[in-house]
C-alpha cells in the first residue's frame, strides 16, 4: 500500500495522474491507499477517489515548505509543479 504526495496537483498532468488514481491505477503493482495533494491553490480532488486526500495549498518554492509536504511522510512523489510557458517568459528567473 502507497501514500502518494503530488506537487503540482492542480495542473494538466497532476489532473490527469489524480483521475489514473481515481480508475485504479497502481504503482509497480502497489495499491494506492493514500493521496497528499499540493498546489498554489487547492487542488480538486476526482469525485471518484475512494481514499484519503489531504490538499494543501502553498508555494513549494517558500522556505519550509517542502518540510511540511514531506512531513506527511509520502512513500512515492510525483514532482509536477512547474513553471511553464508565458508565465515562465515573462519572468525569466523565476522560469
Amino acid at each position: 500500500m502507497a501514500h502518494v504526495l503530488v506537487t503540482g496537483a492542480g495542473g494538466m498532468l497532476g489532473r490527469r495522474l489524480l483521475d489514473a488514481f481515481a480508475h485504479g491505477a497502481r504503482l509497480g503493482g502497489e495499491v494506492v491507499t493514500r493521496l497528499t495533494l499540493s498546489d498554489l491553490t487547492t487542488a480538486r480532488t476526482p469525485d471518484r477517489i475512494a481514499m484519503p486526500v489531504t490538499s494543501l495549498a502553498g508555494d513549494i518554492a517558500a522556505p519550509g515548505a517542502a518540510e511540511v509536504l514531506v512531513a506527511h511522510e509520502p512513500d512515492v512523489i510525483f514532482h509536477l509543479a512547474a513553471v511553464v510557458s508565458a508565465e515562465a517568459e515573462t519572468d525569466f528567473d523565476k522560469g
